[in-house]
């Protein structure tokens, strides 16, 4: 017993140089030496684990990753993503990404509590799951139809600069499960921990999260390190940071309508009602986040006057979801605008910019391609519980 643990410690340690070569160039480039400790303090250590699994485990997880290769490049490119990766996390706990957090007259108030990390290297790269939060609600949320009651979900986050049609369907499609028989959408953690427990978790929502590369480093010239910790300050308030919410929020909403309308009719096995369950929840506190972002931005001003006195004018009818609507289909438009300015901008010093589009903006659209799929009944076959693990293409978007 005592050699197996002196070999997996050398496993540790060999997987510990072969992730820093891999996220050498992004640190060096984009990243604060505060920023760097912060990194490496918050992501989950599989080393941390040994009381949970067997030695056996242990190995043959570290052995998987001695053995991924594909996973070590150390592109520049990657370097950007990994430090969005580490700004996403600090988005969540300091910039209430989630809308757990609202500042109002009476102070700061909190809906929901959310503790979010990055994922143990085994997650990130056999799950894709770069990083996942846990969202603990006040009172439980009460679905009436299926007498359900959840006062805790767990989200996993695949966090992307890749704006390529073809990557951003697998990403959205494609099971990351270990062939298991999980709800189209879901998969799991074999290395999830909170501030009480470590354990593995059988199933989770993942939705993937992206914006471009100007748009991180628009957030980097935004934010500083907070003085006295190692995580990013962020305005609350601010309109890059309500705009940054904005986004994340509806993505994660475009997607929880898509693994909805990818549930079976009947809810006949016990993983589709969980899986049932944790999408209302998501959807009930999504509602609620996007209704208050949506009042926050009217306040900031953050957006053209023409733009708020759309929003405005909607609210007053009673028309939120048209008001939200109003700001998402702008924010489209300008990452659309954005983007070509970026694409025009490196034409001209002989470059390119590669995906063909913004990633915020081309996540939203397969979004909404696939659910409209869904609910046309085109994509039967994959919906319900199963392992879909080839992802799906789809047949009348081929010249998209």
């Amino acid at each position: 017993m005592r050699g197996e643990r002196l070999d997996n410690q050398q496993y540790v340690e060999t997987t510990r140089q072969q992730r820093e070569t891999m996220r050498e160039v992004g640190r060096k480039a984009l990243l604060s030496k505060g920023m760097e400790r912060m990194t490496q303090s918050r992501e989950v250590r599989m080393e941390d684990f040994q009381d949970v699994y067997p030695p056996e485990k242990l190995a043959s997880d570290y052995h998987y990753l001695d053995t991924a290769k594909q996973h070590m490049e150390t592109r520049n490119e990657q370097g950007l993503a990994m430090l969005f990766e580490q700004m996403f996390i600090d988005g969540i706990t300091a910039g209430a990404w989630l809308g757990n957090v609202e500042v109002t007259k009476a102070g700061i108030q909190t809906n929901f509590t959310v503790d979010a990390r990055g994922a143990a290297a085994y997650d990130d790269i056999r799950h894709k799951v770069d990083a996942f939060a846990t969202l603990d609600f006040k009172e439980p949320i009460v679905d009436e139809d299926y007498d359900t009651e959840t006062s805790r979900v767990v989200l996993g986050f695949d966090v992307t600069l890749n704006a390529d049609r073809e990557k951003v369907l697998e990403k959205l499609t494609k099971a990351y499960n270990d062939k298991a028989e999980l709800p189209f959408g879901f998969t799991h953690l074999d290395y999830y921990e909170n501030r009480h427990e470590r354990k593995g978790v059988v199933m989770l929502p993942r939705y993937v999260i992206g914006i471009s590369g100007y748009d991180v480093r628009a957030i980097k010239e935004s934010t500083q390190v907070k003085p006295g910790t190692e995580m990013l300050n962020f305005n609350l308030n601010s309109g890059q940071n309500l705009i940054n919410r904005f986004k994340v929020l509806s993505e994660i909403r475009a997607e929880n309508e898509l693994y909805q309308a990818m549930l079976p009719d009947d809810l006949d096995s016990e993983s589709s009602q969980e899986a049932n369950a944790s999408l209302f929840a998501v959807d009930q506190c999504l509602h609620g986040a996007l209704l208050k972002c949506t009042k926050a931005i009217m306040t900031s001003k953050c957006l053209p006057r023409a733009i708020l006195e759309q929003v405005e004018a909607a609210t007053q009818s009673g028309y939120e979801g048209k008001a939200r609507g109003t700001i998402e289909d702008y924010l489209l438009g300008r990452s659309r605008r954005a983007f070509l300015e970026e694409a025009a901008q490196a034409k001209r010093n002989s470059k390119s910019v590669p995906g063909g589009e913004d990633t915020f903006v081309r996540i939203m659209e397969c979004c909404r391609s696939l659910t409209e799929a869904a609910y046309a009944g085109e994509l039967e076959e994959y919906r319900g519980v199963g392992q879909h693990n080839r992802g799906i293409v789809l047949r009348n978007e081929a010249g998209a």
